[in-house]
């Protein structure tokens, strides 16, 4: 009775995990970055139909944490601090269907007339304890491509600013790597280093988001993470 009693635990136990990781990946996620270097503090706008589903204040290399949302489509507004919907800057309508995630970052220079809006679709696919996830997004207006390495390995080439290699390009990218204590550098070809990260740990089961941003003459970041489980950001720079 007794082995009969635990077969019968274990599977309701795998019942609740399996409704449990059902009611997950019925849900989407996104977040918003902000990374137009000369756009100002913004208010980023997440509707559904008439119906609010979030406003935040942002202000240059700001991230937000990750939102859950029913499956739908919402609309993306962004206006400039105190103004109405009517002020919007940028719009974007996205569709989220169950188990996406997405970031939107909001690039480009007000002043050459550049600035939009860049749906980056995020791989938040469960890794095990050995594995990190990281991920690059080159959002540098008017910089050369970069090289990404980590450990002083290679791992891309001449990864350009959205549309520098074509309409589809979105100059992002996500690499699985060993979990462990890093360094990652992006140089220019020349060997201009970009950005230099030293002794980063790379926790397992986490995703690293590494955004360049602000203007040629001086870059910047945007450095978070998160845990692939909770998706919770956990650290920001």
């Amino acid at each position: 009775m007794r082995k009969i009693l635990m077969a019968l635990f274990v599977l309701s136990a795998f019942v609740v995990i399996n409704v449990a990781q059902d009611d997950e990946m019925s849900m989407a996620n996104i977040r918003v970055v902000h990374l137009s270097s000369d756009a100002g503090e913004v208010d980023v706008y997440v509707n559904q139909g008439d119906t609010l589903i979030l406003q935040e204040i942002f202000d240059f290399s700001e991230i937000s944490d990750w939102i859950e949302l029913e499956p739908a489509t919402y609309s993306i507004a962004v206006v400039p601090t105190g103004g109405e919907l009517e002020d919007a800057v940028l719009e974007a309508d996205l569709e989220l269907a169950s188990g996406e995630w997405f970031t939107i970052a909001a690039i480009g220079e007000v002043e050459k007339e550049t600035l939009s809006l860049q749906v980056l679709e995020e791989d938040y696919s469960t890794l095990d304890v050995f594995q990190s996830r990281l991920s690059i997004f080159h959002a540098l207006p008017n910089y050369d491509p970069v090289n990404v390495l980590v450990n002083d390995v290679e791992l891309i080439r001449y990864l350009g600013y959205p549309g520098f290699w074509g309409p589809d390009s979105d100059g992002f990218i996500s690499f699985d790597l060993l979990s462990q204590t890093s360094a990652i550098r992006l140089e220019q070809e020349d060997g201009t280093v970009t950005v230099e990260l030293e002794d980063v740990v790379l926790g397992g089961n986490r995703h690293y988001f590494l955004a360049i941003a602000g203007v040629a003459s001086d870059p910047q970041f945007v450095f978070v993470s998160a845990d692939l489980e909770s998706s919770e950001v956990l650290e920001s720079e």
